[in-house]
């Protein structure tokens, strides 16, 4: 039995010479050496069968199980991904995603006006937090005026003292993101050059989307409108003595690469200086408007705007506007606001946000309107 064990090539088999074969004379005498000399050929199979125990067998074969069923499983959701085209659900399939893809091909071909701000302002009056012209008035009554850190301030700085104010329930008005995104989008201290104080000169800051509407297409690329008496209120304002200053969100080159877009705003000379994207204060997660950079008197400057969040710095000073969006042509809105301009500046105000405070929480170019024409009645 042993003889024939050790003739066996397919169980034993020499080391350095795989072919030859040995017969040892008599394997009852044989040392370990002697058996040392040869190498056993066993698989793998061999080795865990004869050497693992019943449940590590028994562990294998669940395993094994396991791997089929996660096979059968993986080849069941792939036939059930699998959409009949010629199908009903195959045929709805189809019919949503060539109505998606007319869709975008729709927006692509025709004019681009922008985000309808009436969606917008549904969407954040349901998810987001209220940011009424009201809401940061009552702010600012309660809190005071928001804190604006120093323009040298560092990354280091502001982390500390964002944390520092949270470790000590001090509160920050904005979050952290707006604070360091300043530090690589922080506009010059000063944006206007300053001027001779003329006694009764006053500064109109003009929200330029508020007055411009800007579409887009392409086959035209952008088309820019002015909204309804937009030259003529420009003109009363420079006749009156307001110095009249553009400001904008956009770059400037986007303007400036055509010069009729800029005739679109002005074409007269009337406007004293525009300011742009890179003029505008990061706060509170927006570009916002600030008084305190432009070399004038708070107490003599009007924000003449559409957007809360845009005059949220100075919510005293703003006066807005229902937003224009070229679907309109018969609005009044300049015209009536020109008439509280006027009154401003031939009444020689002391403070204009004293006069502004008088018509909070109402449309002020309507009240002031309706407050005109009753007094020139009652004469």
């Amino acid at each position: 039995m042993s003889r024939q064990l050790l003739r066996t090539r397919r169980m034993w088999q020499p080391q350095h010479v795989r072919t030859q074969r040995l017969i040892l004379p008599n394997v009852r005498h044989a040392t370990f050496r002697h058996f040392a000399y040869y190498r056993p050929i066993i698989t793998r199979t061999q080795i865990r069968r004869f050497c693992t125990s019943e449940d590590e067998i028994a562990k294998e074969a669940a395993k094994k199980a396991r791997m089929q069923k996660m096979s059968a499983r993986k080849a069941s959701l792939q036939e059930e991904s699998e959409i009949d085209l010629v199908s009903g659900t195959g045929l709805l399939v189809m019919g949503i995603a060539a109505l998606m893809f007319y869709g975008i091909f729709k927006i692509d071909q025709e004019k681009n006006k922008g985000f309808d701000s009436s969606v917008t302002g549904l969407f954040q009056s349901i998810f987001g937090a209220s940011d009424t012209m009201e809401d940061f008035l009552n702010k600012y009554e309660k809190y005071g005026k928001p804190e604006q850190l120093p323009d040298d301030w560092g990354w280091f700085s502001i982390i500390f003292d964002h944390l520092k104010n949270i470790v000590t329930l001090t509160g920050n008005w904005e979050g952290l993101y707006s604070k360091l995104f300043r530090c690589v989008a922080m506009p010059e201290k000063s944006l206007l050059p300053p001027v001779r104080d003329m006694g009764n000169q006053r500064t109109l800051i003009v929200d330029l989307d508020t007055v411009i509407h800007s579409t887009w297409s392409r086959k035209d690329l952008y088309e820019r409108h002015s909204r309804p008496h937009w030259k003529k209120f420009l003109r009363r304002m420079a006749s009156c003595g307001w110095e009249v200053i553009m400001f904008s969100s956009d770059e400037q080159m986007d303007w400036e690469e055509n010069p009729a877009h800029v005739a679109v705003i002005d074409d007269k000379g009337y406007i004293n200086g525009l300011l742009w994207g890179k003029d505008m204060y990061y706060f509170n997660g927006h570009k916002c408007k600030d008084i305190s950079r432009m070399n004038r008197r708070p107490n003599r400057v009007v924000l003449l705007d559409s957007k809360p969040k845009n005059v949220q710095l100075f919510p005293e000073n703003a006066v807005l506007l229902t937003p224009w969006r070229g679907e309109n042509p018969d609005d009044t809105e300049l015209e009536d606001i020109g008439l509280f301009l006027e009154y401003l500046q031939k009444a020689d105000v002391a403070d204009v946000r004293s006069v502004i405070e008088d018509y909070r929480g109402l449309h002020i170019p309507s009240a002031f309107r309706e407050a005109y024409i009753e007094q020139l009645n009652s004469r």
